[in-house]
């Protein structure tokens, strides 16, 4: 049995701390918990006073321990009068560490099916693993099986990163370096680069943009923000020297104003105009978070938006197959003219 703590009033006078007192340094409550439940488990039959004195905590601790255990965690929790103890009228596989609905266990079975495209990466690894944990701990019986899932809900997501094992290796050293703060240094090929450069960066974020992966850090050589594609970054690894972060960064504000991946140093109030058909399509999906809507008397719509580049949010207007028209500014439509000229020349 361990020793309750002591405290001393007078010097050279030990007393004992009063329960309050012992109690603040107590267990935490779930672990506390999960303590009884091993001496029920084992057919201890502990009364109240016994595990008092064991776990360091009030007789009505153990008490309300005891009641939340069976009122609100659903465990069989009885009383011996003979035996003076309690014990588990019923079997007991695990102790029920989480109370989660079946409703909120589909949401999350519904999110490891949206994590499927990332399979394999060290962000979607442990997913699994750890909704069987969740399912395990449940009180109810759940109807819902994950294996289940697929045949009902998926996700399709064209063009998402290829996942060899050039981009596994890759991906795991950014993100650790990411979480440890850790400058990296890697190979970079740029497209259309004949030789890799090497980077010396301070790696703050990794994002998910149309499907692929990009690490942004503080490139240390050019001094300023830059984002680079994982799958062109080689022989990645990380130096072993910390940084600090720079208390001005966040990922809502340097990826604010840009359109899609990149952005210029200057931001763009556009216009553009969908007809009938796309004005439905626009309508269904949330594009930019300045978009704003203006519905039109014939039944179409046009859309305003600020984009930090033209040439994304051209390609995005050229997307629509002609059922989307730049409006304004000049240099946005000249930007789409540009662009279509270029689709056109390509397939003379």
């Amino acid at each position: 049995m361990k020793k309750n703590p002591i405290r001393r009033d007078v010097p050279g006078k030990p007393v004992p701390a009063p329960a309050e007192e012992r109690e603040l340094r107590s267990r935490p409550p779930m672990r506390r918990m999960m303590e009884i439940h091993g001496r029920l488990q084992a057919g201890r039959f502990p009364n109240a006073p016994a595990l008092a004195r064991e776990l360091e905590v009030s007789e009505k601790t153990v008490r309300r321990d005891l009641e939340y255990m069976r009122d609100s965690l659903g465990l069989p929790v009885e009383y011996d009068g003979a035996r003076r103890g309690f014990y588990y009228s019923g079997t007991v596989e695990s102790f029920p560490l989480v109370k989660i609905s079946e409703g909120e266990l589909l949401g999350l079975l519904v999110a490891r099916q949206a994590a499927e495209a990332f399979r394999g990466t060290p962000f979607a690894g442990t997913i699994e693993g750890a909704l069987k944990k969740l399912a395990a701990g449940l009180t109810d019986e759940v109807s819902v099986r994950a294996e289940d899932l697929g045949a009902a809900i998926s996700f399709r997501n064209k063009g998402a990163t290829r996942m060899d094992a050039d981009f596994l290796r890759t991906s795991a050293v950014a993100a650790q370096a990411v979480l440890a703060r850790e400058e990296l240094e890697f190979l970079y090929i740029k497209p259309l680069a004949r030789e890799a450069a090497r980077r010396r960066v301070q790696p703050y974020h990794l994002a998910c943009l149309h499907g692929l992966w990009y690490l942004v850090g503080w490139d240390l050589a050019r001094e300023g923000w830059r984002m680079f594609g994982v799958t062109r970054m080689r022989e990645a690894r990380a130096t072993g020297k910390g940084f600090g972060r720079k208390s001005d960064f966040s990922p809502e504000k340097f990826f604010g104003g840009s359109f899609g991946l990149w952005k210029s140093g200057r931001e763009t109030r556009v216009r553009v105009h969908f007809d009938a058909y796309t004005s439905a399509l626009a309508r269904e999906r949330f594009w930019h978070e300045s978009q704003e809507i203006f519905e039109q008397k014939d039944g179409t719509l046009e859309m305003e938006l600020t984009v930090g580049g033209l040439d994304e949010a051209a390609a995005w207007v050229l997307g629509f197959a002609g059922g989307a028209r730049a409006v304004r500014p000049a240099g946005f439509v000249e930007a789409v003219r540009a662009a279509a000229k270029r689709v056109a020349e390509a397939h003379e």
